[in-house]
Parts: structure tokens; C-alpha cells; sequence
């Protein structure tokens, strides 16, 4: 799977440097939390329990290239490292993603943008193995041209798989999950800057 992540990342800067298509970069703000969220054994304690729904507020930045289909139409592979999980130490999670969009433009200023996305887990605080390696999940973002270079977005990413391997993750707050069962989801907001 590193390979095909690697392969792919390879074919986008191919593609950018032969100057048929428009790229740039973008960061920002990343608010994320874990959805579907579950786990058996005696009951979490209030504060792990707040710690574990207040989600975490980490950062995104990344480059994308934008191929186009038809007038308003473009496909666009992006790569970006993104901050997701949530306030627990254990459960604070980074990734290197590589988001599929198909982007259309309403009209001169406007955008939206729809597709999957693969994520790599690159860092989880002591790598306990009990994180999936790979998130799979879908996206959809809206944003706006406030120059012909520069823009700002908004996403939002709700995870597909269960990214608990199971086993007992040990948040220590004098408490332990069991079994846990959650998924990715984030918003973000960000500047680009198209070339």
C-alpha cells in the first residue's frame, strides 16, 4: 500500500512539471473528533469520556494539481499532512492523505469539490499498534476565489473504517478503553495559493 501512496505522489509531480495543468498549496486549521465512537468494560469516567468527544484542533498543509476534464470540470489529486483524532494523548493521530477530488467552478469565484481519500497513519504518541495503519474515508469541500491565485476552503471528512485494531488503549486518565470502535472525521479551514 506504501507503494501504490508512493507511486501515486510520484505521477502528480510528473504530471505538475510538464505545465498542462494548474497546482499549488494550501494549509490551515484542522478540527477533528472520532465518530461511531463506542468501547466495552466498566464505563468511562467523565473526564475521559469529555476528553475522548472534545476532539483536537491540529493543523493541514499540502500541495494539489488540478487536471482539467472539461470547462469547469478538473480532477484533483491532492497530498497533504493532516492532525485528526482527539484530545486523549493515545488518540492523537497523524496522517499523510492523499484525497481524489473532482472540482467543479460555479462561476468565477466559487468551488466545490467531492471524492475519496487514503490515509497513511505517519505518528501516534508512543505507536501502540493498536491504530490502523489506513484510513479510508470520503470528502467534500466548498470554497472561494478571493483572487485568481489565492482562495480559502472548507472540508469536511467523515472516515469509512473502523481505525480500533482492538486491545485495551490506555489513555492515562486512570482509565482504559477496551475494544474501541471509532472512526475519523475533521473540518477544516484553510488558504491556497494557486500557481
Amino acid at each position: 500500500m506504501k507503494k501504490l501512496l508512493l507511486g501515486v505522489v510520484a505521477i502528480i509531480f510528473s504530471v505538475a512539471v510538464s505545465g498542462q495543468i494548474t497546482s499549488g498549496a494550501k494549509g490551515g486549521l484542522v478540527f477533528s473528533k472520532l465518530a461511531s465512537f463506542e468501547a466495552d468494560g466498566s464505563g468511562l469516567i467523565d473526564n475521559v469520556t469529555a476528553t475522548i468527544e472534545g476532539g483536537r484542533t491540529g493543523y493541514f498543509a499540502g500541495f494539489f494539481v488540478g487536471i482539467p476534464i472539461k470547462e469547469n470540470l478538473s480532477f484533483q489529486p491532492e497530498f497533504q499532512y493532516v492532525q485528526q483524532g482527539s484530545n486523549a494523548d493515545a488518540l492523537r493521530i497523524d496522517y499523510l492523505q492523499l484525497p481524489l477530488a473532482i472540482n467543479y467552478d460555479i462561476g468565477q469565484k466559487l468551488f466545490i469539490n467531492v471524492g475519496p481519500q487514503l490515509g497513511m497513519r505517519v505518528w501516534t504518541p508512543g505507536d501502540s499498534g493498536l491504530i490502523d495503519s489506513f484510513d479510508y474515508s470520503v470528502f467534500g469541500s466548498l470554497g472561494y476565489h478571493i483572487t485568481e491565485s489565492i482562495f480559502i476552503e472548507g472540508r469536511y471528512s467523515l472516515g469509512l473504517n473502523d481505525i480500533a485494531k482492538g486491545g485495551n488503549i490506555d489513555l492515562s486518565l486512570n482509565d482504559e478503553l477496551t475494544n474501541p470502535s471509532f472512526k475519523n472525521s475533521y473540518f477544516y479551514f484553510g488558504l491556497g495559493y494557486k500557481l
